[in-house]
């Protein structure tokens, strides 16, 4: 089994945690004889093992989990995909994502009172990205301060490994919330966010030119760099959000089927393209013409 050593990154609130219990859904809700690509989440850490209480209660209580991480922790899991086309093949690989408060490397005044766990936590961050196969940043698509946080504190980040050229591979950048971003286009929603480069054009609004001129300047010039939208909630199979804006909850229905709505959108991607397979309508940018 392939292993690889991927970081995930980004501001408080942009959604890493709810990723991977994001993840772990959409994996336990595959029909393995109904869809072309099957997948299983295998937790091999107690971090791990605790997004699927996470992705158990966002079912129950129908909202997202509230609480960030305060802590620095390392989520270790197994990701097996068989993908069908005339036979099946299976992909296996070992994850070990890290994840940490938003505010470690997008730090708020005034936010830590404990200065030296704040710069512990950070010193862990800095070494994994130091030996990181794949790096994944998620950002907020509604939050309309994204841009301070990305231009005050990742260009940092990246300076702190000291090295010149990461050994980073890959690269996805999601933006997460597409829910919430296209909520006011109602059955028009999905498409919205489907339509050609549309990822890429909200990056532009997100991320100022000199923190993408940093990240592709780390990066080796051919490593491929995918953006594209995700989102916890998902869409309805008429286009709109999954998503109930005067609640702040995923949609009801009744029975079984209030367990079984929960669709989301896009969250085995970002994995899948770590792992090497190639993904349809997916915008991909070589690191030197990411500026």
């Amino acid at each position: 089994m392939a292993e690889s050593t991927n970081l995930i990154i980004g501001p408080a609130g942009s959604g890493k945690t709810t990723l991977l219990a994001s993840l772990y859904h959409a994996c336990a809700n595959m029909k393995p004889n109904t869809t072309k690509i099957h997948a299983q989440f295998y937790p091999q850490s107690e971090p791990a093992r605790r997004i699927i209480s996470i992705a158990n209660t966002i079912v129950e209580e129908r909202r997202l989990p509230l609480a960030a991480s305060d802590t620095v922790e390392q989520f270790t899991f197994d990701l097996k995909i068989k993908r069908n086309r005339i036979f099946y093949r299976t992909h296996s690989m070992t994850f070990r994502m890290w994840d940490g408060p938003g505010g470690t490397l997008f730090p708020q005044v005034g936010q830590f009172t404990d200065m030296v766990a704040h710069q512990q936590f950070r010193t862990q961050l800095v070494g994994a990205l130091r030996g990181a196969n794949g790096l994944m940043l998620c950002i907020d698509s509604t939050d309309p301060d994204a841009h301070k946080s990305l231009f005050r504190s990742l260009p940092d980040f990246l300076f702190e490994t000291g090295q010149r050229e990461l050994p980073v591979t890959k690269a996805y950048i999601c933006l997460t919330k597409v829910d919430r971003y296209f909520y006011r286009q109602a059955t028009k929603a999905r498409a919205a966010a489907e339509a050609p480069n549309s990822a890429r054009a909200r990056l532009d609004e997100l991320m100022p030119t000199a923190v993408k001129s940093a990240l592709s300047n780390f990066l080796k010039p051919n490593v491929k760099i995918a953006i594209s939208w995700c989102s916890p909630y998902g869409f309805m199979p008429e286009g709109e959000p999954n998503y109930d804006e005067d609640t702040d909850e995923l949609r009801r229905a009744s029975g079984v089927a209030d367990i079984n709505a929960w669709h989301p959108y896009r969250v085995l991607e970002p994995f899948m393209f770590l792992m090497g397979f190639r993904i349809p309508n997916l915008t991909v940018i070589r690191a030197r013409d990411f500026v």
